[in-house]
């Protein structure tokens, strides 16, 4: 059997238009963004306005729980001077997971839909 080397081909990229803010290219290549203090800024404000959406709303206890839970995540890493993407990242995708499911007995509960997206945004990620 032949097997071709791991240091054999391409190991690189070819683009002729790349937009992006952190790019790593290669083997085990990682890259991280941080986020300017303008963003973490926007970060905090954009919580307190799902904080303030999700108070608007009439839920049951145990999904109130759920959506606390991951709320008080996403403040523990909006206070870190460096929040941790993936932290972040789960805990809105929960977030708007419940959201959704709640949709179906609570009838304004996708109005924290639209704090979450632009929560997600600001980390450069889309939740559906």
């Amino acid at each position: 059997m032949n097997r071709k080397s791991d240091a054999s081909g391409n190991q690189g990229i070819i683009a002729d238009t790349v937009s992006a803010q952190v790019m790593a290219v290669g083997k085990n290549a990682t890259a991280i963004q941080n986020l300017s203090s303008g963003d973490l800024s926007q970060f905090r404000a954009s919580l307190q306005e799902l904080k303030t959406a999700i108070e608007g709303i009439a839920l049951p206890e145990k999904a109130k729980a759920s959506i606390s839970e991951d709320v008080n995540g996403l403040e523990a890493e909006a206070a870190k001077a460096t929040p941790d993407r993936g932290r972040v990242e789960g805990a809105l995708r929960s977030l708007a997971s419940s959201a959704q499911l709640l949709g179906e007995f609570v009838s304004n509960a996708g109005t924290i839909l639209a704090p979450i997206a632009k929560l997600a945004a600001i980390f450069g990620f889309a939740i559906p």
